[in-house]
């Protein structure tokens, strides 16, 4: 903005040419062209009738490079959850069945099951 500097300082006013210059400023400064670009998100009115309009800005290059990142990073993660997971579940089934098979192996040794040539003497 290129708008001259007040040639008084606003402490230096009384009460009433305070206001006076502060809306005179004010007034300059609303009527200031700008631009802006970007996407609309939204819209609303304050309780003092103001309209704020918050936009979404165009991505630059370095926004699009970490958008890719984190959705690599994102992909990758995912990726490696679902991998832990499965060899999770591969885990807990193996572990089924190894304490079903500890149990077989005990009940062998300490309750064996004689056969009839188990028995036989031998010649």
């Amino acid at each position: 903005m290129n708008h001259p500097q007040p040639a008084v300082p606003l402490n230096e006013y009384n009460a009433l040419e305070q206001w006076n210059e502060l809306q005179r400023l004010a007034g300059m400064l609303l009527h200031t062209p700008f631009e802006a670009q970007g996407v609309i998100t939204n819209i609303s009115v304050d309780a003092n009738g103001t309209r704020h309009i918050a936009l979404h800005s165009e991505p630059d290059m370095i926004t699009l490079w970490r958008y890719l990142g984190t959705s690599l990073l994102l992909l990758a993660v995912t990726v490696i959850l679902g991998y832990n997971a499965w060899r999770f579940a591969q885990r807990y089934r193996l572990n089924q069945h190894r304490i079903a098979d500890i149990q077989r192996y005990y009940e062998s040794c300490f309750n064996p099951q004689l056969t009839p040539m188990s028995l036989r003497p031998m010649a």
